[in-house]
């Protein structure tokens, strides 16, 4: 199994375990079942963001990324092995509102 593949799963799988550690904790305190069910399409920062604020709200989250890595665009390529190079999210798409 490649490095991004497992880590890839292993953040599903911790988010999977926050889901039932905040039902438990919700349990604890006589509150209520999440509130809805949601899934979030997209393991960059915006959706991690999104299903992490969802999930403070009560509701129960599933994220959903086609690639086999979370981040989005940004990443590290691992091309050279002596040097890792930090590549994506440098480039701000669309005129209006663009910052730069």
């Amino acid at each position: 199994m490649k490095r991004r593949t497992f880590l890839a799963l292993m953040s599903l799988v911790l988010i999977g375990c926050m889901s039932d550690v905040q039902e438990v904790a919700e349990q604890a305190k006589g509150v209520g079942q999440p509130k809805q069910r949601i899934a979030v399409i997209g393991a960059g920062l915006a959706g991690l963001a999104a299903a992490r604020e969802l999930q403070a709200h009560g509701h129960a989250v599933v994220v959903v990324e086609a690639r086999d890595r979370i981040g989005g665009r940004i990443w590290t390529s691992s091309a050279w092995p002596d040097l890792p190079l930090d590549l994506g999210a440098s480039w701000i798409h669309g005129l209006d509102g663009n910052p730069l």
